[in-house]
């Protein structure tokens, strides 16, 4: 029976990220396989995995390199990537603005050097050549901008415990968390260890089907 159940859920992850600019958010206890789904459906789907190696010393300016790494798979390398990451590794809130900024806009202010573009721009003059674009910089920052959009997902994983959801929503001005278009709801309804998950899934457009409280829902 379990067994069935985490098939289930791990489908509804794959078909999530399967979307265009497909993101998710599953709230639940830890110990639940929130990660194990996550991990399973991103192999599932050959999307790459990227997280942070979070530790008691980390520090803004580890963020802001991870966050270099993660930005140039995505956009200079073109690497369909899962930035998975929990409510724990998020204690400064200005880690979840930057979340939010780079999944609306496809950057963060004030992230790369001129000497960093012109690197990334080298990266990306095959796919430059083939959309026809030479000399103008602005196109060219616009397709990168474009390519981290359309390659870059987000698996986050909250514990519904004490204030980290709250002061997560809190923090957060609108974009993804609350402008991205379309949001479904769903209880995904595995009980394990006395916990169950509760899914919330925003995407850039689209359809899906839930199921609220037994009753299947489709949301466009």
């Amino acid at each position: 029976m379990l067994f069935n159940q985490a098939v289930y859920q791990i489908v509804k992850v794959s078909r999530v990220l399967k979307l265009y600019r497909g993101s998710y958010i599953l709230i639940g206890m830890g110990g639940t396989g929130r990660n194990t789904i996550s991990r399973i459906a991103a192999f599932m789907t050959e999307i790459k995995i990227f997280s942070i190696e979070y530790q008691k010393n980390y520090k803004e300016i580890h963020w802001k390199e991870d966050l270099k790494v993660l930005i140039r798979m995505a956009g200079a390398k073109q690497t369909p990537t899962l930035f998975l990451i929990n409510d724990t590794q998020l204690a400064n809130k200005a880690y979840i603005e930057d979340i939010n900024f780079l999944l609306v806009n496809g950057h963060v202010p004030n992230m790369f050097t001129v000497e960093d573009y012109d690197q990334i721009f080298y990266d990306l003059k095959t796919e430059l050549k083939e959309r026809g674009i030479f000399q103008s910089r602005t196109e060219t920052l616009q397709l990168f901008h474009n390519l981290i959009k359309q390659n870059l997902h987000l698996g986050l994983l909250i514990s519904p415990v004490g204030d980290k959801l709250r002061n997560i929503v809190r923090n957060v001005s609108g974009g993804w968390f609350f402008g991205a278009g379309v949001l479904g709801w769903w209880y995904w309804g595995w009980c394990f260890g006395g916990g169950g998950i509760l899914g919330v899934v925003f995407w850039g457009g689209g359809i899906i089907c839930g199921v609220i409280g037994g009753i299947i829902c489709v949301i466009s």
